[in-house]
């Protein structure tokens, strides 16, 4: 697989030994220009379905992920690359994570099960075009660096989404923004 980026999100990680591991899984699925997003209503963004992987391999994992939040199977996936990020959780703990990104294609619909916090994220699936996610995350970045919210989730997430979702627009779909 190839790597898409190194995220870094704070550099008091450099220094700090990791304390937990984290892989996920997270499926890109494309008509066209548009682009299969998990969208929250209490945030207000999109990141692509997906998650973590629990002893499985990844095309299991993506399946029951998007069974879960989408209420979608897969019928088949295509490996696009990956991203590494470090990050600083709220207790002083440095997460490695490496999200595995999969191009998929849709089998069939099924009953969605979404997590406690899914459901109180508002969690819905919403087909968009990728240029409108991308821009409509960085104005949610920005407005929460105004605000001084650098979480892990949403802030975090939202950088290391357009970052995957700039590289399948300029790598896949031959266009720049």
């Amino acid at each position: 697989m190839n790597k898409i980026a190194d995220i870094i999100l704070d550099e008091r990680t450099k220094d700090l030994p990791i304390t937990q591991e984290r892989m996920t899984a997270r499926a890109i699925i494309l008509d066209g220009f548009n682009i299969l997003m998990a969208y929250s209503r209490k945030f207000d963004d999109y990141m692509t379905p997906g998650g973590g992987i629990d002893d499985e391999d990844f095309e299991v994992a993506l399946d029951r992920e998007l069974r879960e939040e989408m209420g979608l199977s897969i019928k088949e996936i295509k490996p696009i690359g990956y991203i590494e990020e470090l990050r600083l959780n709220e207790n002083g703990s440095v997460l490695y994570q490496k999200s595995h990104y999969f191009f998929a294609s849709i089998d069939q619909q099924v009953p969605k099960q979404l997590e406690d916090y899914e459901q109180a994220f508002g969690l819905e699936p919403a087909w968009v075009n990728i240029k409108e996610v991308i821009q409509h995350n960085d104005k949610i970045i920005e407005n929460r660096i105004i605000n001084g919210i650098r979480g892990v989730h949403p802030f975090s997430t939202l950088r290391r989404e357009n970052e995957v979702l700039k590289y399948i627009l300029r790598e896949y779909l031959h266009e720049k923004i």
